[in-house]
């Protein structure tokens, strides 16, 4: 049974005081390239152990809890599923049952939900990310290069990727303690796509809560995450390799 921890308004700085969820571990495909230690939601110790109480059922409640959280939010509240996990799938195909249920019940309340997915672009998980944007919750496909997120893009779904905080047409500055990054020059993907840098990376009043970039379906831009966190120098190992 997939678990899934309802966070009613969220902590975290960057994102903002909106409903947040985490579902267990098992719904992360292994094919992801971050599957292993490099993994965000594994790089900070507050995330890491609520995420493995939720995977080991100690915390968090079922899908169909969820799907009932969901249904009862307010009309065009934004919220954000899956700080860490993925969509439920059956050996690397999206689960279409739980995808549904999800779907409705984000149609029920007409809140503005989102997510991103690691899952393989096979046949069967591109069409049930399509229904999924195509009726109101938005599923990004996460990359690791501007070619498989043009390769995404050109097949009609949102794509985010990661980019190295080496990058060349980035500077980095401080305030306080906190990083962010000034983009110096226009970065653009193989395709000549627009790439624009997560605001909260780049803004420090910018947060999740008053941006909402994700969680448009029908953008034309690939947006695009600075490698951060405990992580970052494995991370940026692997966009470099």
């Amino acid at each position: 049974m997939t678990r899934v921890h309802i966070t009613r308004r969220s902590g975290n700085g960057k994102v903002g005081k909106i409903p947040v969820t985490t579902t267990d571990s098992s719904s992360c495909p292994t094919t992801c390239p971050f599957y292993g230690g490099s993994c965000y939601a594994k790089s900070g110790m507050h995330l890491r152990e609520h995420w493995k109480k939720v995977s080991s059922g100690e915390r968090g409640g079922s899908w169909d809890d969820f799907t009932k959280f969901i249904s009862g939010l307010k009309a065009n509240q934004l919220w954000r599923h899956n700080q860490a996990g993925d969509m439920p799938h059956v050996n690397g195909h999206i689960n279409l049952r739980e995808l549904f249920d999800l779907v409705q019940a984000n149609q029920a309340s007409k809140a503005r939900g989102y997510t991103y997915t690691h899952h393989l672009l096979n046949t069967h998980n591109k069409e049930a990310i399509k229904y999924a944007n195509n009726n109101g919750f938005t599923i990004n496909v996460s990359t690791e290069s501007f070619k498989a997120a043009d390769d995404a893009m050109s097949q009609g779904l949102p794509a985010v990727t990661v980019i190295p905080s080496t990058h060349n047409n980035l500077h980095e500055y401080k305030i306080g303690n906190k990083k962010y990054y000034k983009v110096i020059k226009p970065i653009k993907t193989d395709d000549n796509r627009r790439v624009v840098v997560c605001p909260a990376q780049t803004c420090e009043p910018t947060k999740c809560e008053t941006c909402g970039l994700c969680a448009k379906q029908d953008r034309n831009y690939v947006i695009a995450f600075v490698a951060h966190g405990n992580q970052s120098k494995k991370v940026n190992d692997i966009l470099t390799d």
